[in-house]
C-alpha cells in the first residue's frame, strides 16, 4: 500500500525564483480572456506575489490594479484584452522574511486591434442544409434578399460562408453598411423561409454595440421572436430598437440567427442543426441638430432604360431640431455618372418641414434623368442646405451607389445612299457596343450505370470509396462563359429503407459525390464533390421515398469545366455515411424511374446583334453589323428607287426589347439644277459670260462621294467644258450626273 504524504512547503529564504511568465493566448481577439502564469517560480511559503504591466512589454512597469488578482497570494493573473494594444506582463515575488525579491521574465500579449472584419467573433452556423433559411434582412438602407437556390447571391452583395448554414455579406463585396443613430428607434424586418419541411421557427438579432467581438454584452441582443409557427410560406417578422447613447460610433457587426424552435434557444455563437445565420455590418453615428440625410435612391429597375427616367430619393432629418425648408431649403443634387460621363440634375426642395430624428421624411422627384446611352451607371447624391450647418455629411449620399447596367448598343450614323444605288459590299447601317451577359442554365442529364438497381455500394464510408452510380457527358457551354450562381444536383425517386423494414428512415445518411476516372476514385483528388448531406424531400408512406438534392458552388463546378472540359466525361458517385457494405437505398421507388441529373446556370456574353424594321416586336432580320437592308426578307425594302428614310432598330442578342434606331437615308436624284450667270454679256462678241459649274458636284452628286459629275458642251454631247469654273462661250451647257451604277444626263440652258 503506497502512502502519500503533502507536507507544507518549507519557509523562504534567500533571494526567490520568480521564473518565468507565460500567457495561456500571445495574439488574443479583443475582450478574450487572457490567464498569465509562472513556469519554474519558488515554491515556497512566505512569498508575496505582485504583478506589474509595461505598454509595448518594455515598460515602464506599473503595478496592476483594477483587474482579478492585483496582487495575490496565487502566481495567476486573468486579464481582459483590450482591441489593438501590446502589453507585458511578469511577475515580482518578495520573500517577506528577508525582503529579497525577483521578477519573472515577460509574457508579451499583442492583442489584434477590432474592425467591421474582424474573425474574432464567435461562428455561427447550421450543421444542415435542409429546412429554414433567411430571405431578407431590411434595415434603412440595408433590403438583402437570397433565396434557397442561391443563398450566398444576395440582391444587395454577395457573401462568403457556407450554403444554406452561414452567410457573411461583409467586406468589399458584401452588402453595403446601413446608418443608424444613438439614442433613436430604428426599424427593420427579416423573412423567413423553408427550403425544404415547414418547421416552427425562432429569430433572435444581435449587435456589437462596444467593439469587444461578443454579441452577450446587455442590450446587445435586439430583437428575439421564439414563437413563428410556420415559415412556409414565408412569414416576415419585424421590430424596432434604439441604439444606446453609449454605443460606439462607426462601423460595428450586425448578426441575424434563424433556426428550429424544437432546437432550443438561440445563442449568438455555436453550431445548430437547421436554420441560417447572416452577418451584416452597419454604421453607427450620433445625432447632430440639423441632418439633413438621403437614406434611399429609387431607380426604376431592368436593364433598358430611356433618356426620360424617374429617379426618387426619401430626405430625412436625424438631427436634434426640426428644418423649416421655406427657410432653410435643402438642395440634393443627383449625380449620375453613366457612358457620357458626370451629369448633374439639382432640385432644391423648399417647402415643408422636416421633423427632428427621422420621424418624418420627404420623396424628392428627379424627372428627365437620361440613362438612354448603353453601359454602366452609377447613382448617387449630394446635398446642401442654406443657412444651417449640416451636422454630418456622411449620410448626404448613400455609402454604395445604386447600379444599373443598360444594355442598349450604340447606333451608327444614319446611313446615306443615292436612289437607284447599291450599298456596297461591307457597308451599311452599323450598331456596336454589345456586352449584354445572358443568364442561361443547362440541365445534364445522367446516365445510370448498368447492373443497378439495387444501388451499388461503396466499400467505406468515404467519398474516396464511392462506387459509380451514374455518368454523363458535361455539357458544351457558350466560349466565354462563366459559372455564378450554385448548380443542383438532384437523384430522384430514392427510398430509404432496407427490404423488411418500412418504418426505417435514413435519407440523411445517402451522399452522391462527383468525380473523375474510375470508381471508386481512391485518389481525392479525382473527386470533384465529395457528396454532403441532401435536402431530402420525402414522398412517400412513413417518409421512405425521398429525392436527393445538393447545392454545387460557381468555384467547383468551374474546376469541374476546368479539368474536364466540355464534352468530357463526369461521373456521380454513390456512398452512405452508416452501414455502408448492405445496401440500405433503393431507386426507382413505386415503379417511378430514378433520374439523376445536373443543373448548371451560367453568364455568357453573346458576340452578335439583332436587327428589327419595329421597336418592339417583329422578327429578327439579320444578326451582324454592317447590315444592308435592301432585298432582305421582312425589311420593307427591295431596291432604292423610292427616296425616303427607313428607320430600322437594333438590339443586343439576348435584349431584344432594348433597341437603338439608325435610319437608311435614300437621297432623291436630281432632275434639273440651275445656276446663275454671275456676268452676262453678248458671249459671242465679248467673250465675257462666266458660269461657275463646280459649285454644284454636290448637290448633282447627292452629296455619295462614289458618284462622279462630268461637264460637256451641247452640241455633241462628248466634247467636255475644259474650264468649268470660267467658260466664256455663249452656249448651251449639258451636265451629266453618274451615280452608280447608272448613268442619267440632263440638260440646261443658259441664255444671255
Amino acid at each position: 500500500m503506497a502512502i502519500s504524504i503533502d507536507s507544507p512547503p518549507v519557509p523562504c529564504s534567500g533571494t526567490p525564483v520568480a521564473g518565468t511568465a507565460i500567457a495561456s493566448v500571445i495574439n488574443p481577439c479583443p475582450g478574450v480572456s487572457v490567464n498569465v502564469n509562472l513556469s519554474g517560480s519558488s515554491n515556497a511559503s512566505g512569498l508575496a506575489y505582485q504583478w506589474l504591466q509595461g505598454t509595448n512589454c518594455t515598460g515602464p512597469w506599473v503595478t496592476i490594479s483594477g483587474v482579478a488578482n492585483p496582487s495575490a497570494l496565487t502566481p495567476t493573473l486573468t486579464i481582459s484584452a483590450i482591441g489593438g494594444t501590446t502589453r507585458g506582463y511578469r511577475c515580482r515575488i518578495t520573500c517577506t522574511t528577508n525582503g529579497f525579491v525577483d521578477t519573472s521574465t515577460t509574457a508579451c500579449v499583442v492583442v489584434q486591434p477590432w474592425t467591421c472584419t474582424t474573425p474574432c467573433y464567435g461562428l455561427s452556423t447550421a450543421t444542415s442544409i435542409a429546412d429554414q433559411d433567411i430571405l431578407n434582412v431590411s434595415m434603412g438602407s440595408l433590403n438583402n434578399t437570397t433565396t434557397c437556390a442561391a443563398p450566398l447571391n444576395g440582391s444587395q452583395g454577395n457573401a462568403v460562408g457556407d450554403s444554406n448554414r452561414y452567410a457573411n455579406f461583409i467586406g468589399s463585396s458584401g452588402v453595403p453598411s446601413p446608418t443608424i443613430y444613438t439614442g433613436l428607434p430604428q426599424s427593420f424586418s427579416v423573412t423567413v423561409g423553408t427550403c425544404g419541411a415547414n418547421v416552427a421557427s425562432s429569430v433572435k438579432m444581435y449587435i456589437d454595440f462596444n467593439h469587444n467581438s461578443v454579441f452577450t454584452d446587455p442590450g446587445e441582443e435586439v430583437y428575439s421572436n421564439n414563437a413563428i409557427p410556420s415559415v412556409n410560406p414565408a412569414v416576415t417578422v419585424s421590430g424596432t430598437f434604439t441604439t444606446p447613447l453609449a454605443a460606439l460610433t462607426g462601423c460595428t457587426r450586425l448578426r441575424v440567427v434563424m433556426m428550429s424552435t424544437a432546437l432550443g434557444t438561440i445563442n449568438p455563437t455555436g453550431s445548430y442543426g437547421f436554420g441560417e445565420t447572416e452577418d451584416y455590418t452597419i454604421n453607427i453615428i450620433q445625432p447632430t441638430q440639423f441632418d439633413p440625410a438621403v437614406t434611399v435612391i429609387s431607380v426604376p429597375p431592368g436593364n433598358c432604360f430611356t433618356n426620360s427616367e424617374t429617379v426618387t430619393a426619401t430626405l430625412c432629418n436625424y438631427g436634434t431640431s426640426a428644418i423649416n425648408l421655406a427657410n432653410n431649403p435643402v438642395t440634393i443634387t443627383l449625380k449620375v455618372i453613366g457612358p457620357l460621363g458626370l451629369t448633374n440634375y439639382p432640385v432644391t426642395v423648399s417647402s415643408g418641414l422636416l421633423a427632428s430624428y427621422g420621424t418624418a421624411c420627404v420623396p424628392v422627384v428627379f424627372n428627365g434623368v437620361n440613362l438612354y446611352a448603353g453601359g454602366n451607371y452609377s447613382i448617387n447624391t449630394s446635398l446642401t442646405i442654406s443657412g444651417l450647418s449640416n451636422g454630418t455629411t456622411q449620410n448626404d449620399s448613400l455609402n454604395s451607389p445604386v447600379t444599373r447596367i443598360n444594355y442598349r448598343p450604340t447606333g451608327g450614323p444614319d446611313y446615306q445612299l443615292c436612289q437607284g444605288s447599291i450599298i456596297p459590299f461591307g457597308q451599311g447601317l452599323l450598331v456596336s457596343g454589345c456586352a449584354t451577359p445572358v443568364n442561361d442554365s443547362i440541365e445534364m442529364i445522367f446516365n445510370i450505370t448498368a447492373g443497378q438497381p439495387p444501388i451499388c455500394t461503396s466499400t467505406l464510408a468515404a467519398p474516396t470509396n464511392a462506387c459509380e452510380f451514374a455518368s454523363g457527358i458535361l455539357p458544351v457551354l457558350p466560349f466565354g462563359s462563366s459559372i455564378t450562381l450554385p448548380a443542383v444536383m438532384t437523384v430522384t425517386n430514392l427510398a430509404s429503407a432496407s427490404l423488411g423494414c418500412v418504418t426505417c428512415v435514413w435519407p440523411s445518411e445517402k451522399r452522391f459525390s462527383l468525380f473523375q476516372g474510375s470508381a471508386p476514385p481512391a485518389v481525392a483528388t479525382n473527386t470533384f464533390f465529395p457528396g454532403l448531406q441532401g435536402n431530402a424531400a420525402t414522398t412517400g408512406a412513413n417518409a421512405q421515398g425521398y429525392t436527393y438534392e445538393n447545392t454545387i458552388s460557381p468555384a467547383l463546378i468551374g474546376t469541374i469545366y476546368s479539368t474536364l472540359g466540355g464534352g468530357g466525361l463526369l461521373k456521380m458517385g454513390s456512398w452512405n455515411t452508416f452501414n455502408t457494405t448492405t445496401n440500405t437505398h433503393v431507386m426507382n421507388y413505386n415503379g417511378n424511374t430514378t433520374v439523376a441529373k445536373l443543373k448548371i446556370y451560367f453568364t455568357y456574353v453573346p458576340a452578335n446583334f439583332q436587327w428589327y424594321n419595329l421597336p418592339a416586336g417583329g422578327s429578327v432580320l439579320y444578326t451582324y453589323s454592317p447590315f444592308n437592308p435592301i432585298g432582305v426578307t421582312g425589311s420593307g425594302i427591295t431596291n432604292s428607287n423610292t427616296p425616303g428614310t427607313t428607320t430600322f432598330y437594333a438590339s443586343c442578342a439576348g435584349s431584344s426589347n432594348c433597341r437603338v434606331p439608325v435610319n437608311l437615308v435614300i437621297n432623291p436624284t436630281p432632275m434639273v439644277i440651275q445656276d446663275t450667270l454671275t456676268m452676262c454679256e453678248y458671249a459671242l462678241g465679248s467673250n465675257s459670260a462666266v458660269f461657275d459649274l463646280t459649285t454644284l458636284n454636290g448637290p448633282v452628286s447627292a452629296f455619295n462621294p462614289s458618284a462622279t459629275v462630268s461637264y460637256f458642251g451641247d452640241q455633241s454631247m462628248f466634247l467636255p467644258v475644259n474650264n468649268i469654273t470660267n467658260d466664256t462661250s455663249s452656249t448651251n451647257f449639258i451636265y451629266s450626273k453618274s451615280p452608280i451604277p447608272l448613268q442619267v444626263v440632263f440638260l440646261l440652258t443658259v441664255s444671255c
